[in-house]
Order: structure tokens, then sequence, then C-alpha cells
């Protein structure tokens, strides 16, 4: 009797767990990834084949690639391989063999950029998540995150493997990237939202840190820290709340998809903006609040705008409105209704 391991005796994927797609054999994995990932590469069972189950899911996000896949033990020759690939360890553990060398990478610890060359990984009972980075993109936003000027040439040794620590200089990527699965789970069933939603941006401003976090965090207890950039992960933590501001965000979720601990945040938004991170939210919610009252039409109402954007007393929110514009939010609507 051929006693095959039931899905649930896998480790879960990062992402897309309840619709993966289940590969028993190692060729049938082969055949569906390589129209989707841009490597050529062959799967060998480690073990009785009869006993080979793997689980997977692909999603692409504009121009962003990845992979969240669990499977039994595996080996994974790839002959040619176009981009770079960060692979993630999210249970279990991996080695990575390039040149005669190899990288050991376990869940919690660390993960492996693999170069666009040849390379082969063996893999314990494990989940990875897999991202394919376009090199130029990322180029161009680690530019920007560093506020460099447009141009200013940014070497990264791409050609080499590099084994990346998964909690480095006060980030814990490993944290972050579940907040991204979790944010994954709520659109892959809808793709035009995927692509809107800007998560792909915010995959690579996390690898971006994890690759070098040394050139982005801006740790209080420095004293050489100049503040020349803004810290990256205070970056992510503002785009995240642009981004949802009629959502519920506490500190917890800004520590997930920052990295950062809340006495850092707090530290990070006090000298970027002389305020906590959760004042900053509240004055991002009045700001999106009034330009939404500026263009108003006849329909809209005090109300129904103060109540999306999650202030649930009309009465504070009227307050804290006037306190940072000088004027009553139904003023603000009046005056801009008043020509209509």
């Amino acid at each position: 009797m051929n006693l095959v391991p039931h899905r649930n005796s896998l480790p879960s994927l990062l992402f897309g767990d309840r619709i993966a797609v289940v590969d028993r054999t190692a060729d049938a994995v082969a055949q569906r990834i390589a129209p989707v990932l841009p490597l050529r590469v062959s799967y060998k069972p480690i073990g009785p084949e009869a006993d080979f189950v793997h689980r997977s899911r692909v999603v692409r996000i504009n121009d962003l690639e990845l992979m969240g896949a669990s499977t039994t033990p595996l080996e994974v020759d790839a002959r040619l391989s176009n981009t770079p690939l960060l692979v993630i360890p999210v249970h279990g553990a991996f080695k990575a063999s390039i040149d005669g060398c190899d990288y050991e990478c376990r869940a919690g610890h660390s993960a492996c950029l693999l170069p666009a060359a040849q390379w082969r990984i063996k893999t314990e009972i494990t989940s990875v998540l897999v991202i394919s980075i376009n090199q130029e993109r990322m180029q161009r936003l680690t530019q920007v995150m560093l506020g460099r000027p447009h141009g200013t040439e940014h070497q990264f040794e791409w050609h080499r493997p590099h084994l990346l620590a998964l909690h480095a200089g006060g980030l814990a990527f490993e944290r972050m990237f579940t907040h991204v699965g979790n944010m994954l789970d709520s659109l892959i069933e809808e793709p035009d939202l995927l692509d809107k939603s800007g998560l792909d941006d915010m995959i690579y401003r996390i690898v971006a840190m994890m690759l070098q976090p040394d050139l982005f965090v801006d740790r209080p207890d420095d004293p050489k820290s100049t503040g020349k950039f803004q810290s990256a992960p205070l970056i992510v933590a503002c785009d995240y709340i642009r981004d949802n501001l009629d959502k519920r965000i506490g500190l917890s979720d800004l520590e997930q998809v920052s990295g950062m601990s809340a006495r850092n945040l707090q530290y990070l938004f006090q000298k970027k903006y002389g305020c906590s991170p959760m004042r900053w939210l509240t004055q991002q919610r009045l700001e999106s609040a009034k330009q939404q009252l500026l263009n108003a039409n006849g329909r809209t109402k005090v109300t129904v705008v103060a109540s999306g954007l999650r202030f649930s007393n009309l009465g504070n929110f009227s307050r804290l409105y006037q306190e940072q514009f000088g004027e009553l939010p139904s003023t603000t609507l009046d005056r801009a209704t008043a020509g209509q």
C-alpha cells in the first residue's frame, strides 16, 4: 500500500494555501511551473517517489512573480535562470549549492538570493516563498529609498549568491512577509485589485531592506546615525497607512508591516513628523476627509465621509478637523457645494 502524505501533512504556504495546486510527481511540478517562473529546472524527489507531494500557488502582481510552495524532500536543479530569485524558508530548511559553495537556510534565520546562474537546492519537508526579482526595478527603487539623485549608480553584487538574515538591524523580515502573505490572501482571487494594490512595490521595498539592511536602518541608539536618509521602515509604514485609511490600523499592524518595534516606530515618527504613528494616521485621515469634502457633490454628507475613514464619533471628528484646518467640516462642505 502506498502511503502518500495528505496535504495537511505538509506545512502551510505563506499565501494561497486554500487554493494551492497539488502535484504528486516531480515532472508535473516542472511542467506547471516552467511557463511561470523565468528558469529552466528539473525536480527530483528525495526518498520514495510514491510519497512525493508538492503544493504550490503562483501569483503575478504587475511585473512581479511570486510562488508559495510546500513539499516533501526535493532536489531542484536549475540549468538556466534568467533572473535572480529570493528563496525564503517559511517552514523547515533547504541547502542551496552554487559554484561549489553551500548555503544553508532555515525558517526564522536566513534566506538565499540565487543569482541568474546554475544552482541546486535540496530541501527537507519545507515551505518556501520564491520571489523573482527584476534587477533594474530593484536598483531604481533602492536609489529612491536612499534619497539618492536620479541616475546615481547603486552597486549590488547580483552575480553572486547571498545568504540573508531574516532578522537584521532591528528589522523582522519574517514578520513583514507574514503580513504580506495575509494581504495576498485577501486579494489573490481579484487580480485587477491585486495589480492596483501597490503590494508589489511594498514587497520590493522589503526585499531592498533585506538585501542591504545597514543602508536603511537609522537606529535611535546609534550615535553615528546621521539622519540623512529617511528610514525605509518608516516609508513602508507610511505607505501602508496611506493605502489603508479606510481600514482599522493599530500599532501592531505597523510593527508587522515595517518589521520595527513599537518603540523604534515611535522614535522614527517623532523624529520625522513630530508626532506619534497614531497621531500621524489621524492627520492623514483628516487630510483625506478634507479632499473628499472639497470635491463633494450635492449628495455628499459629512457623516458618510467621517465613517468611511473610521471616525465613529462625529463630534470628535468635527473637533479634530477644526483643530487641523481651522474650520468645521460642514463649513468646508458648504463652501465646496455653494456654486453647484
